[in-house]
């Protein structure tokens, strides 16, 4: 059997195609594990009525948690060997499970190519080939992630989506995640996924996973939580690094590509409550990172310190040149 674990929230008008994709799979022997995690659209609606006329559906509800405990509350319902993760708003390949199934069997994880789909366009997430990592071969993937890269991308990849993990190991590693994170939690799944593996095998001349690609996603938009997202993300992968044993050089790199990305993401759009973000960098970021420390990281300082001078000038800007339009009209 594989479990389906399907992560649900606002999507009443993408979750039917979902569904569909999944039920009529080529592959049958599937439970399907939709978790609500506190729509208050119709999707929890429709769900219920999917578990109502196939059995294979479960759908629990749960009051808005991260998705990463949602996730984890999903794999804990896991009934079979196997088990693979999809987007409430993706969809499959009929064949795209059976396709899985039947090349894991000597591995210990296995993932597809991904379609990424654009309102106007397709692009193919994937180098177009097939190759198998061993152990040694895993090592080297993540020394390299930790010590070089900082990414995963171009071979197992980030997501947790369009790949078919052993549900024993999957429940080991999922434990080790931590809850509190919306930003980079399927990274972190992987690695400690990739951890435990001995062998797995990338099959990227197979692109059955359909990403749905939309504005408003948590990667595009500034939110006043979204330093913080970023700040315990970062110091999970430090912890990660001393646990696997790794040096950290490549986390200083995605420390300094998230924290500046957050500052122009909040310049995108100026308003007054992205202000929020000095009070939450100084309140809680500087007193969590460095009460206690002696040593202070200048080039992360310098860009809290920076941003306020940075958000507010442009601010008074964008103000100082409407109150010059209004004079002139």
């Amino acid at each position: 059997m594989v479990d389906i674990v399907i992560p649900v929230y606002n999507v009443e008008d993408y979750i039917r195609e979902c569904i569909e994709s999944i039920i009529n799979q080529t592959y049958k022997d599937i439970h399907i594990i939709l978790i609500d995690n506190g729509s208050v659209d119709d999707s929890y609606k429709i769900c219920s009525e999917y578990a109502q006329k196939d059995d294979r559906i479960e759908v629990k509800r749960i009051n808005k948690v991260p998705t990463n405990e949602a996730v984890k509350i999903g794999v804990s319902l896991c009934r079979g060997k196997y088990c693979i993760f999809v987007d409430s708003d993706d969809w499959l390949a009929p064949d795209l499970i059976e396709h899985l199934y039947i090349n894991i069997d000597k591995y210990d994880g296995i993932k597809c190519g991904l379609t990424s789909v654009w309102p106007n366009r397709t692009e193919l997430i994937g180098e177009e080939c097939s190759a198998t990592y061993d152990r040694f071969a895993i090592d080297t993937l993540i020394k390299k992630f930790f010590e070089d890269t900082g990414t995963i991308a171009d071979t197992w990849s980030n997501s947790r989506c369009g790949k078919l993990y052993k549900t024993e190991l999957l429940q080991r590693c999922i434990n080790k995640c931590d809850s509190r994170l919306y930003i980079g939690e399927d990274l972190q799944l992987n690695l400690y996924y990739l951890n435990e593996c001995n062998t797995v095998k990338v099959m990227d001349d197979y692109f059955g996973y359909y990403v749905r690609r939309r504005d408003g996603s948590i990667t595009s938009m500034f939110f006043p939580e979204l330093p913080i997202y970023n700040v315990d993300f970062v110091e999970d992968l430090y912890f990660m690094a001393d646990e696997f044993g790794y040096n950290n050089k490549a986390i200083d790199g995605i420390r300094e590509y998230l924290y500046t990305s957050s500052v122009l993401l909040s310049l995108k759009d100026i308003k007054l409550e992205n202000l929020n973000y000095v009070n939450i960098f100084f309140n809680q970021y500087i007193r969590r990172r460095y009460y206690g420390k002696t040593k202070i990281d200048m080039k992360v300082l310098g860009i809290i310190v920076v941003y306020p001078v940075i958000i507010v000038g442009v601010y008074l800007l964008r103000k100082l040149r409407k109150v010059l339009k209004w004079k002139e009209s």
